[in-house]
């Protein structure tokens, strides 16, 4: 018989650990361990405050630089900033625009010279070829200058050097303002009804010829005053009387060279500056031309008009070197040639200076006999 054995005590099995239910994240959220904790307020308490000083610093140069990025990509001018090297800092999008660059010439540390290949191959004229004008270490006072771009553009450059070296320069288009002042400029020496030289630009051409006239160069002056005008423009009206000039304008432009100066001085008179003429009948072949295509009949709003010239030469340098005593000269021509009869020129001669004062002295004869009451009939 089997003695009875003890009852054996089994080890108790270890508890289990209850399992930790994760819930599923929901689409577009992030599950608490792949976000990042925030740091404890005790933890950011230790911070130097240096530390968060030049946090707060940094923040507020981050939102500076915005603004400064925003006012220059916002200006209608065009800018660009260069160090003492010639090298790119910054330029705005209007600069590139202007120009037209590429995205590799508007990166900082690209040299100036490049911008100005490029302006050069796409045909800018003006002071593109000199560096000091436009920039460069050498250049150390503002210069302003005018830029001509291909597609007839016209930039204004005004350029500021920088302390310690490299310069700023700020670019505007000027087209619309360039195209009013030389507008302008026309205006003031041209005439607004026929677009022929005014007064002003033939005299200012006169000097010029005189100039001209001292390195050996003869020229000739000729004045010019239309017969039977003033009865169109009487009988007709003004507006028929204008129609007849710019045709007469054109008539005269259609004679001369290229060269020669067409000028209207008032009214129905007009004056031509007969550049590099050589000798007399040279001229008297232009006047005589002149003549028959001023004389031939014209058609103005169903009117057949006939006018006449008549014309007064003087030469340079054989009836003077003045430009009043050459005008004086024409004139005196001009009144001979229309005493001679109209339609005809006539040729300055020195003795015609003395039939003039001979009639001014006959005049102021007459005057003082008629104010002392001394004429006397005879028969």
């Amino acid at each position: 018989m089997r003695p009875c054995s003890q009852p054996r005590h089994r080890r108790p099995a270890p508890k289990s650990r209850p399992t930790r239910q994760i819930a599923p994240s929901s689409p577009g959220s992030c599950s608490r361990s792949a976000r990042r904790p925030p740091i404890p307020f005790r933890a950011a308490s230790r911070w130097p405050p240096r530390k968060i000083e030049l946090l707060h610093k940094k923040a507020e140069l981050e939102r500076l630089n915005l603004q400064l990025d925003v006012a220059i990509n916002n200006m209608p001018l065009g800018l660009s900033m260069f160090d003492a090297q010639d090298r790119l800092l910054v330029c705005n999008a209007r600069y590139a625009e202007m120009y037209r660059l590429p995205g590799e010439l508007t990166l900082p540390g690209t040299v100036d010279c490049a911008h100005r290949d490029h302006w050069s191959k796409h045909g800018a004229r003006g002071q593109v070829s000199e560096a000091p004008a436009l920039g460069g270490s050498e250049a150390t006072a503002a210069t302003p200058m005018m830029i001509e771009l291909a597609d007839a553009r016209v930039i204004a450059v005004s350029r500021q050097p920088l302390k310690g070296g490299g310069w700023v320069a700020l670019h505007e288009d000027v087209i619309e303002r360039h195209r009013q002042e030389q507008e302008i400029i026309h205006l003031a020496r041209h005439d607004p009804l026929t677009q022929l030289a005014n007064r002003a630009l033939f005299k200012e051409q006169l000097q010029q010829a005189l100039q001209r006239m001292a390195r050996g160069q003869g020229f000739a002056v000729l004045c010019l005053d239309l017969d039977r005008f003033k009865a169109v423009n009487d009988n007709l009206g003004h507006p028929i009387g204008d129609a007849l000039l710019k045709q007469v304008s054109e008539r005269l432009l259609s004679c001369v060279r290229r060269g020669d100066l067409v000028a209207r001085l008032g009214g129905d008179e007009f004056a031509i500056i007969l550049a590099s003429a050589r000798d007399p009948n040279q001229t008297e072949s232009l006047a005589r031309r002149i003549v028959e295509t001023v004389s031939n009949p014209y058609c103005i709003e169903g009117h057949r008009l006939e006018i006449s010239t008549s014309i007064g030469i003087t030469l340079a340098p054989r009836d003077g070197a003045q430009a009043d005593q050459l005008m004086k000269n024409a004139d005196l021509a001009l009144y001979r040639g229309k005493a001679s009869g109209r339609d005809g020129f006539a040729f300055y001669q020195p003795e015609m200076n003395a039939a003039v004062e001979g009639r001014r002295t006959l005049e102021g004869d007459l005057r003082r006999a008629l104010d002392n009451d001394a004429l006397e009939i005879g028969y």
